[in-house]
């Protein structure tokens, strides 16, 4: 993506021509998107889904895991942690 460094003046003038300019970059970088392939294997395979009720799991899990360190969570980052933490 097209790099782009904006202040917020709170101005509606200027913060209007920087939405436009946002929109160039983004409808520009729609067009030279690349594509990764087919996705039926992914949308069909033998894949976990991680719905929200498991992200809220997963979510208590790593807070949990936080309170006892005096930290606002503990961030689980494999993918087996996340799998087992989100299991009901």
């Amino acid at each position: 993506m097209a790099e782009l460094l904006i202040q917020i003046s709170g101005v509606i003038g200027t913060n209007k021509s920087d939405a436009a300019e946002v929109v160039k970059l983004l409808i520009s970088d729609l067009k030279d998107a690349k594509t990764v392939g087919d996705i039926t294997e992914l949308l069909t395979g033998d894949h976990k889904v991680v719905d929200q009720p498991y992200w809220v799991r997963i979510n208590a899990a790593e807070v949990a895991a936080g309170e006892s360190r005096g930290k606002p969570r503990v961030k689980a980052v494999s993918i087996p942690d996340l799998l087992r933490l989100g299991q009901p």
